[in-house]
């Protein structure tokens, strides 16, 4: 792929690969990963300075890339400067853009939100949002976009490209996207890609091996993750009937049973119902478990929550009621929602609504109440819903929004909040077995992923080179085999990285699974506020044992960490002094983002410390140092205590967490690398309630008079504290507070609080929660809006103990109201003036039409006014439409709008030039002749040019003015035109260059020239390129100084082939005969009374073109002896044909004993041959035999067989050839059963008859 030009931002471009200015592409790389990396990474040599902007872009196979970052240069010398310069694909633009709630209108209001929308809605808002500053530019492919079910999603402050990635990531749709280019339209693609990749040989697999593809695979690591060997597994909340699995409150895998319908597996296996068995067969293992694995590692557990697998019946409209916009018909439904037994209704829920929840069509992503009463008709199978009010005031669905929100027929529509009948259940049971098999079955396996080079050659072998063919994308799926790693299965493409300079040079990684790349510029975060104590439901006696604990541990844990305590200075019976300072200096410093958790999991002896920064503010008296601490977790093994440090290191910015029962000073002798920095005591194991509590100890406390400095007051039982160095505090306990920064960042909270009026009543105080949304939690104290079944909006409160969700307002037991205001009155139609106009040469009838219809199709009147043609002019008329009765009133009358044509203007004056050339002379000025075009003799009306013979031009003007009718006479002759004498040539350089097999450069041009753009023999004056033939290219140069040039600089080199190439002798050396005779080599044999002179064969067109060295012994049995000795070296700075730490196999092949094998017509008509073969076990052979057998032979049905075999024929191979012209048959084994002498025979078959073998 051809890189010519790099287009800057105002329009300029900075040609590529020129020798004039010198600027040519040494290294162009593309990398590009799945929903991930996409960027090209160039190196430029250049002899001129060149700049580079952000949106400096280039174009490479018909798709733009552009520069968002600061590019390196580097001045290598006076006129040789390099640079690397990156370019991102289209993708990255999408960062440009903050995902918002945007219609279609480009209204938007916030970008904290959330949405219930489909995939192709949720993308759909995201092109509104580019069309913001790029419109026009974005598009989406609508059309291939999966249907999907309408899903929840909270966005807060994230680009395009962010919201992107997070709906088609595994949490939320599960999908994929592509962005595809087209004359400037960039697509948004929505789906699962990829195709198969079939190795363009034939092959079914792409296999390591010479001929077969791939030229080097390594396996990687993806995640430290275990594997497990158990998982647990649970499903959701919703339509799960109260004595469902001894009441379990989520659904369960299944019990025992035969497989009741289809599912398609994740790896795309279809499992067809009733065929395989499923489920568990204890209620107190509801767990998959690889039982085998488990006998061999251990067990390794693990949970899996899958919420959106429960219970549930995709309806669908079938037809709508005519008179009721909230009815709707679904003759699908195959059970009675009303249907009761003795202990009551069956599948409705006392007290709670069933849910609507519309999947498909205007309604999608709304949920609507049933009406408790007529809500549904079994006989009809009619379902009738209630209306109801957004934030907006507006009524869906009701006749005021006519088409907007409204039910259609084909919508599809899910029903919650109801027990749904058994085979709901059953289904949805097998949904979730078969989910967690398939999570299970990749977590209980190594993941892996591999990375692979391929072999350049066996492209260029396998596809045309006269077309450039881009083989791979990712996303696509490889078939790979490899039996040293035991891997033959399609694996996908997750990254390619391309070099754009050489044709079919890949390196990819596949793997297993998809994840979505994470890069610096684009991080998906998600911030955790996590509350590590626990809520406690009120303070009691047992917190202030705890603190009395704590503080006696407290009291006999600490000790002097700097060692300046001295006993003599504090008497036993008090303290009297100006000023008391508590805290050691070691101990002044400040954690940021550090979470220090005791108990964790529950468990009392772990202890988990979180990644965050420790300063210090006296540890240094000229600064304040920082250290990054590292995560850390502990197992505590004694039931004592332990003091918590932070070991960091005195030269450096890092530190861990160190936790040790032994008290050690913050500079210790036994470790004079690190400082250790006491954080907190962790006290000793509390027996009766199993509990450990954690005490800060760094800060200080300083009480001077008066005054008190510290940096944190806490109550015994640690529910009430002030942190003033965290600038937060609490009043108050758990369940009911004030607070500054610790609910909400930087701001003041009251949580579940009252308030008292003058007269005593204490009222409890509410937090307003929007409108009421089923998905959300409510707590005591929460209000809402919501709309109920009589339309009317009102307040509630939510007043129960117990926090809960689903619950409608409506419920007395959960919800009181607060306020509810009066129905205002109806609303005055508005009305609207509509103008219209009309081209005419005179004043139009006045319209008459009120239908607001009648606007479609006119010829006359339209909504935008004409362009005013010659003799017509543009009239308006206007009319007021009204909402009410939706007509037009009364039209006025037209009037005109645009003004009567101007007068034309008055000629201007005319003029003429007319043109002569000579040797220099000033020619006489022309007579002037009173006609239009008056050119004179000798003279021309336009110029001829100047040429060396006529090296002047003159020009004569002439002018007519507007009306007079007479002509000027000529101006006096001036010079047109005049002919320069050739400048000097300028000061240059030039460059030539020049290829080598080996690493040596090559001689100095020493041939002088003063020509420019002279190249000596052997050289060329643009660089040809390094390849596996000529790995080493050089360059030199001369400078023109004052118009002479210098001679040819010393040869540096240019450019190099670096690759690692384990086929070392296919690939590298035996290239070319050249590059074989700078080997030494010896080959001899050994007889049993002399040794035969050493001779050197090299054959330079073996088979298949290839190089390869011969060698002939005709003794059986002898010794060879064959020897190779390299004369270049193989691994330098530059040259890299051996890599590090790998192994190498230098082989040969050696047929020893006979010089070749025969079959020649003999005395016996029939053909008959043998000679003896010394084979070996476990090696493999390939014979090829070249034959014919005779027209007579042939015509008695004979054929020639050759038969490989031992003495007792206990094992044989045969290979047969019939035809009546010299034909090959070849002839592979490899299970020779043990090391000796087998036989070779050829001979006729069968031998009755007279025809010949040869």
């Amino acid at each position: 792929m051809g890189i010519t030009q790099i287009i800057k931002r105002n329009g300029e471009t900075i040609q590529l690969n020129t020798n004039e200015p010198f600027c040519f592409v040494k290294e162009a790389t593309l990398t590009s990963s799945l929903m991930g990396d996409d960027y090209i990474s160039l190196k430029i040599v250049s002899s001129e300075w060149l700049s580079f902007a952000k949106g400096d872009k280039i174009v490479v196979g018909g798709n733009e890339y552009s520069i968002r970052a600061t590019t390196t240069r580097e001045i290598v010398s006076e006129g040789y400067y390099n640079y690397e310069p990156v370019f991102y694909g289209v993708m990255y633009d999408l960062m440009k853009t903050i995902y918002r709630n945007c219609d279609k209108y480009g209204k938007s209001d916030k970008s904290t939100f959330d949405l219930t929308y489909t995939i192709k809605e949720f993308v759909q808002v995201l092109i509104y949002n580019l069309e913001r500053d790029y419109p026009g530019v974005w598009k989406f492919d609508e059309d291939n976009c999966p249907e999907t079910e309408a899903m929840t999603i909270q966005f807060s402050g994230v680009n395009c490209l962010q919201a992107l990635q997070t709906l088609c990531n595994s949490e939320q749709f599960n999908l994929e996207f592509q962005i595809t280019q087209d004359n400037g339209i960039r697509t948004i693609h929505i789906g699962k890609f990829g195709k198969r990749i079939n190795p363009p040989s034939g092959a079914d697999f792409f296999e390591w091996g010479k001929g077969n593809g791939l030229y080097n695979l390594k396996e990687q690591k993806i995640d430290d993750k275990a594997i497990i060997t158990r998982l647990w597994v649970e499903g959701g909340t919703t339509n799960i009937r109260s004595d469902y699995r001894g009441y379990a409150e989520r659904l369960q895998l299944p019990m025992q049973r035969m497989n009741q319908y289809d599912h398609t597996l994740a790896d795309g296996t279809v499992v067809k119902a009733n065929t395989e068995m499923i489920g568990i067969s204890d209620e107190s293992k509801r767990y998959i478990e690889n039982a085998e694995l488990r006998d061999k590692i251990g067990s390794e557990e693990d949970v899996k929550t899958y919420d959106n697998i429960y219970p549930k019946r995709t309806g669908m409209v079938t037809a709508i009621v005519a008179d009721d916009i909230c009815a709707f018909i679904d003759d699908t439904m195959d059970f009675d929602l009303n249907k009761k037994d003795d202990k009551g209704t069956m599948y409705l829920v006392d007290g709670v609504n069933a849910k609507i929840t519309f999947t498909s069509g205007r309604l999608a992503g709304q949920q609507f109440e049933l009406n408790a009463k007529g809500g549904y008709d079994d006989k009809t199978k009619k379902f009738k819903i209630i209306p109801f009010t957004d934030s907006r005031g507006l009524t869906i669905p009701s006749t005021e929004t006519q088409d907007a929100y409204k039910i259609e027929v084909g919508n599809t529509y899910k029903i919650t909040d109801i027990y749904l009948p058994e085979q709901y259940e059953k289904r949805a049971e097998e949904d979730l077995w078969y989910a967690g098999s398939d999570d299970f079955k990749d977590a209980s396996q190594v993941k892996a992923q591999y990375a692979l080079t391929f072999d350049r050659l066996y492209f260029l072998q396998s596809l045309s080179r006269d077309t450039e063919t881009s083989v791979f994308a990712v996303g696509d799926y490889v078939p790979v085999k490899d039996t040293r790693f035991g891997i033959e299965k399609t694996m996908r493409i997750q990254k390619i990285t391309r070099n754009l300079l050489l044709e079919h040079d890949y390196q990819i990684t596949l793997a297993d699974s998809t994840a979505i790349s994470i890069q610096t510029q684009t991080v998906l975060t998600v911030i955790d506020h996590e509350n590590v104590i626990n809520n406690n439901r009120l303070r009691d006696l047992n917190k202030a044992r705890r603190g009395w604990r704590t503080t006696e541990d407290l009291r006999n844990m600490v000790y002097d960490t700097d060692g300046y305590f001295d006993t003599e200075n504090i008497k036993p019976n008090s303290i009297d002094t100006n000023m008391l300072s508590v805290g050691a200096k070691s101990q002044q410093f400040v954690l940021s983002g550090c979470v220090l958790k005791a108990n964790f999991g529950g468990n009392p002896n772990m202890f988990v410390a979180t990644a965050g920064i420790l300063s210090h503010l006296t540890i240094d008296n000229d600064k304040i140092r920082s250290w990054q601490m590292n995560e850390a977790s502990f197992e505590l093994q004694s039931t004592g205590g332990y003091y918590l440090f932070a070991k960091c290191s005195k030269s450096g910015e890092n530190g861990v967490w160190y936790l040790t029962q032994e008290q050690l000073k913050f500079e210790p002798t036994s470790d004079p690398n690190n400082y250790y920095f006491q954080v907190g005591i962790i006290s000793s194991l509390y027996s009766d309630d199993n509990f450990r509590d954690f005490q800060t100890t760094y800060g200080f406390t300083r009480i001077n008079g008066n005054t008190i400095t510290t940096g944190r007051i806490i109550t015994s039982d640690g529910e009430c504290y002030l942190d003033l160095d965290g600038n937060k505090f609490r009043i108050g306990d758990s369940t009911s507070s004030i607070d500054w920064n610790v609910s909400a960042k930087s701001r003041l909270t009251l949580k579940n609080v009252s308030v008292a009026s003058g007269s005593g009543d204490v009222v409890p105080l509410g937090v307003y929660r929007g409108v009421w949304n089923k998905d959300y939690i409510y707590y005591y104290g929460d209000e809402v809006s919501y709309t109920d079944n009589s339309g009317a909006t009102c307040t509630y409160r939510y007043n129960h103990a117990t926090p809960s969700k689903g619950i409608v307002p409506t419920n007395t037991v959960y919800w009181g109201v607060v306020a509810q205001g009066a129905n205002g009155k109806n609303g005055v139609n508005g009305s609207t003036f509509y103008f219209i106009y009309t081209a005419a040469s005179s004043a139009p009838s006045t319209p008459t039409f009120t239908d607001p219809t009648s606007l479609i199709g006119q010829s006359v009147w339209s909504l935008k006014p004409p362009t005013p043609t010659s003799g017509k002019f543009v009239y308006m008329s206007q009319a007021m439409l009204n909402a009410r009765t939706n007509t037009f009133g009364t039209w006025s009358t037209p009037i005109r709008i645009t003004g009567l044509n101007g007068e034309n203007g008055a000629d201007g004056t005319d003029i003429e030039f007319i043109y002569l050339r000579n040797t220099g002379d000033t020619p006489s000025k022309p007579a002037s002749v009173n006609k239009d075009d008056y050119v004179p003799s000798g003279w021309t009306d336009s110029p001829s040019g100047i040429t060396a013979t006529y090296q002047y031009e003159w020009v004569c003007v002439r002018t007519k003015p507007s009306g007079s009718g007479t002509w000027s006479a000529f101006s006096t002759p001036v010079i047109w035109g005049k002919w320069g004498d050739k400048g000097t040539d300028g000061d240059g350089m030039e460059y030539i260059f020049q290829r080598t097999e080996v690493e040596t450069a090559p001689s100095t041009p020493l041939i002088f020239s003063p020509n420019a753009g002279f190249v000596p023999s052997g050289w060329t004056d643009e660089p040809s390129g390094v390849s596996a033939d000529y790995p080493f290219e050089w360059v030199s140069m001369r400078k023109k100084t004052n118009g002479v040039w210098d001679g040819f600089s010393e040869p540096t080199l240019w450019n190099n082939y670096v690759v690692w190439n384990p086929n070392l002798l296919e690939q590298t050396e035996f290239a070319s005969k050249g590059k074989m005779d700078r080997w030494n080599v010896q080959s001899m044999y050994r007889g049993v009374g002399a040794t035969d002179a050493s001779i050197t064969h090299i054959i330079a067109n073996a088979l298949d073109g290839h190089n390869c060295y011969y060698d002939m012994n005709s003794k059986r049995e002898d010794e060879t002896v064959y020897k190779e000795v390299l004369g270049q070296a193989l691994l330098s700075s530059t040259s890299k044909k051996l890599k590090p730490s790998t192994w190498y196999t230098l082989s040969y092949w050696s047929k020893c004993g006979i010089k070749r094998v025969a079959v020649n017509e003999t005395s016996s008509n029939y053909g008959f041959a043998k000679r003896d073969m010394y084979l070996h076990k476990g090696q493999k052979y390939t014979l090829s035999v070249n034959g014919r057998i005779d027209t007579q032979a042939k015509n008695d049905g004979k054929k020639l067989v050759c038969f490989v075999f031992n003495d007792s024929w206990s094992w044989s191979k045969s290979v047969e050839i019939s035809t009546t012209y010299n034909s090959t048959a070849v002839l592979t084994f490899t299970d020779v059963p043990a090391d000796g002498i087998y036989h070779f025979m050829a001979y006729m078959y069968d031998n009755t008859e007279q025809g010949q073998a040869r």
